[in-house]
């Protein structure tokens, strides 16, 4: 069984390999779907590590500290692609 630290290490770990595709921008998103798989595998990353009971307050907090930055994080996905992923499809 993970601890906290050790599921919160897996989330900041899947965040900063989101970001290093997601820095190549919307277009090499769209275009790419390794880049896609890749990006999704690790938003699966995050959603299962946060799932954990007794993690997930901290993890939430976390991932809001990170993502505080809508530029940072949030251009180079495109929004239906963000939208469809926080209604679970």
């Amino acid at each position: 069984m993970r601890d906290d630290r050790e599921r919160l290490q897996n989330i900041l770990e899947a965040i900063g390999r989101i970001e290093k595709y997601a820095s190549r921008g919307r277009e090499a998103f769209q275009r790419d779907e390794l880049i896609q798989n890749w990006m999704v595998r690790h938003l699966q990353i995050v959603g299962e590590a946060a799932r954990a009971e007794e993690a997930r307050e901290m993890a939430a907090d976390a991932i809001r500290a990170y993502c505080a930055s809508p530029i940072k994080h949030g251009e180079a996905i495109p929004s239906e692609f963000a939208e469809e992923q926080s209604l679970g499809g």
